[in-house]
């Protein structure tokens, strides 16, 4: 029980901070595109990220991620889409 209790620790860290880098990066691209001040930016990705999950789901979290991989999948493997 002990060693499970020492992976957790660098495990919620490691998560905690993805998050907080995807956060960061999409407040940046929010904030580069519509001049909306970084932190607010931010804000607003995670109220809607939040909204989404409680309002829909988890189900429709993973039917939009696999409807994602379908159309990125269809795209890597269609000359169409890649540029000449």
């Amino acid at each position: 029980m002990p060693e499970m209790i020492v992976y957790l620790f660098p495990y919620f860290f490691y998560q905690l901070m993805a998050v907080a880098v995807q956060l960061f990066a999409g407040g940046n691209l929010v904030s580069l595109l519509t001049g909306i001040p970084l932190i607010n930016a931010m804000l607003i990705m995670a109220g809607t990220v939040l909204i989404y999950s409680f309002v829909s789901g988890l189900e429709a979290s993973i039917v939009t991620d696999f409807v994602q991989f379908i159309l990125r999948s269809r795209c890597f493997f269609d000359r169409s889409c890649h540029s000449q």
